[in-house]
């Protein structure tokens, strides 16, 4: 149980610019990469199985690990990686965390497990870019690619939480329940 007197006003990841939204996206969407809060260690892998700088300074590869899913049963792949990070860079809500991503000159995916990033110049801190809320991964047969998602529909993520219930009390605050996702890696 947690308790906080900071609204959630946004639950689209790639809109999030306050606390308590970007709270609200690190636990129900998924990245490629994760990092505690407060950790000063480098983050971790978590819908990827590995990254890294192999082929060059300015391409990242990440190979995502098998068999992720959407809370709502849609399998996760490659393309919706790409889809998501590209949606975040092409909505660039003010006050996001996009402007982490403003080395990215394009992303491939080869293969349905595989993702590369071609950057622009080199980016030793393009690992922390991939763990921010911008680079959350949404379901590409969900989200729309160039409108933020109204807070009314559900969230649909493949983080380690699902959302029960919503119940937003306008400015009297409101409730929200979350469950472990059963289905979750990472």
């Amino acid at each position: 149980t947690v308790m906080s007197t900071d609204r959630v006003t946004v639950t689209d990841p790639a809109a999030a610019t306050d606390q308590a939204s970007t709270m609200f996206a690190l636990n129900v969407f998924q990245r490629l990469m994760t990092s505690a809060p407060g950790d000063g260690a480098r983050p971790k892998p978590d819908a990827a199985r590995d990254c890294g700088f192999i082929e060059s300074p300015t391409i990242y590869t990440c190979t995502l690990q098998k068999g992720l899913t959407f809370a709502g049963g849609d399998p996760l792949t490659a393309s919706d990686v790409k889809f998501s990070i590209e949606r975040a860079l092409r909505l660039d809500v003010p006050g996001s965390s996009t402007s982490l991503l403003s080395s990215l000159r394009r992303i491939d995916t080869p293969d349905d497990v595989t993702v590369r990033f071609l950057l622009s110049r080199v980016d030793t801190q393009f690992v922390w870019a991939l763990a921010s809320p911008a680079a959350s991964i949404v379901d590409e047969q969900q989200y729309d690619a160039d409108e933020v998602r109204d807070p009314d529909e559900p969230a649909v993520g493949s983080g380690p939480f699902v959302v029960t219930s919503f119940d937003d009390d306008g400015d009297k605050g409101g409730t929200i329940a979350f469950s472990r996702f059963p289905e979750y890696k990472g």
